[in-house]
């Protein structure tokens, strides 16, 4: 039986180099082609405190991490709670809820027992597991582009679609479910469907969108989306 090897905060950095060299806090960087770049980065960032990097990462670390580079927490909102059939849950650090909280809501944290073990130390074997999982969902379905186009209509009314652009089948969908107005800004809330790894759908191309009518906008709305899981 081979040895389990601690994964390190080198480790990390050399999984992100691999899945995510040109997102989230990555995408404007030239500066992130070593390790020890990308971990100087991470502390610019204030998302480490040490750029020990030997230093062993735990799995809510790990998360934290992740979901912070990728800069998920701001694509989402409403990330619900995380399920009571976790027996562990109290073990989160605080810092670290809200991170673990959003991946296993999005399934970049798949844990099919009943514990979560945010503060063990994960091994090089589950943190590449974890960097593959998480760029299958990150470049599938998370990092995709909604198109915003705006129409002026009769009596300060305007027309605002949301759309993702022309997609090869069926199955794909895009849907507001509110808007907040404040002023000229207006704040959209929408979720995207995306179809399931076995389902049928009609293989013709798809331009899904939606749209919504605002009252008493007298100039170009200032548009600010937020996408609900």
């Amino acid at each position: 039986m081979s040895k389990k090897i601690k994964a390190t905060l080198r480790g990390f950095a050399n999984e992100v180099k691999k899945y995510f060299r040109t997102a989230g806090i990555f995408e404007n960087t030239e500066n992130s082609d070593s390790h020890e770049e990308i971990i100087n980065i991470l502390y610019k960032n204030g998302f480490i405190t040490s750029k020990n990097p030997n230093k062993y990462i735990t799995k809510e670390k790990a998360i934290y991490l992740i979901i912070k580079i990728l800069k998920v927490d701001k694509i989402f909102t409403n990330h619900g709670e995380i399920p009571e059939n976790y027996k562990d849950i109290k073990n989160i650090s605080m810092k670290y809820y809200n991170a673990v909280k959003l991946a296993i809501r999005l399934g970049i944290l798949n844990i099919p027992q009943k514990y979560i073990n945010p503060k063990s130390i994960l091994t090089e074997e589950e943190l590449s597991e974890l960097f593959k999982n998480t760029a299958a969902i990150y470049w599938n379905n998370i990092k995709r582009d909604v198109y915003v186009t705006k129409e002026k209509l009769m009596d300060n009314k305007q027309k605002i679609t949301l759309s993702l652009g022309e997609l090869p089948t069926g199955g794909y969908s895009v849907k507001i479910k509110k808007y907040e107005k404040n002023g000229n800004k207006i704040t959209i809330y929408y979720r995207i469907g995306t179809p399931g790894p076995y389902q049928c759908v009609t293989q013709v191309f798809t331009n899904p969108s939606d749209f919504v009518i605002i009252d008493n906008l007298d100039e170009p709305a200032e548009i600010e989306l937020k996408r609900i899981i």
